[in-house]
């Protein structure tokens, strides 16, 4: 009941961010398509606390303002490749250790990696992202541990 309130919650407040009209229709319209995925998803059994864990929701925040910053970075670099009169890229395929236990978790390591400019997670296994990635040092960013410790953060009480 927890998790439904919440997503219910969270539903509405990106549907009137979303809409910026609030005028009586819209509302009600945006009230139905709650109330329709809440009960879609509890009829499908999918709004538990292993989907929509409460507790990481609190430190979800500062790991997106982390990795909205290594987005930038990483954009910099992309930009900064493209630009050079020769196109200095070296595109491969990596594999990046994931080595956490939850599902929740690893989707958030994939799509992090998916997100930053130069790289694109092809491929998750048990423990383990196929990444393409599109330089050398992009390749060294994703070995790096930074990324880990964040999510290991995230991890933490699940």
């Amino acid at each position: 009941m927890k998790n439904s309130l919440v997503l219910s919650a969270l539903l509405a407040l990106f549907w009137l961010l979303l809409s910026g009209h609030y005028v009586v229709f819209t509302l009600i319209l945006g009230l139905v398509s709650v109330v329709l995925i809440v009960w879609l998803n509890h009829k499908m059994g999918i709004s538990d606390e292993h989907t929509l864990p409460v507790s990481l929701l609190k430190r979800l925040p500062n790991y997106w303002r982390w990795l909205f910053v290594e987005i930038i970075k990483s954009n910099l670099h992309v930009v900064k490749k493209i630009w050079q009169p020769t196109l200095d890229i070296e595109p491969q395929f990596t594999t990046v250790s994931s080595p956490f236990k939850t599902n929740l978790v690893k989707v958030i390591h994939a799509n992090s990696i998916t997100l930053t400019p130069g790289t694109v997670t092809v491929a998750v296994d048990d423990h383990v992202l196929l990444v393409h990635a599109l330089t050398k040092q992009t390749l060294d960013s994703l070995n790096s541990t930074k990324m880990n410790d964040k999510l290991t953060t995230l991890e933490k009480d699940l």
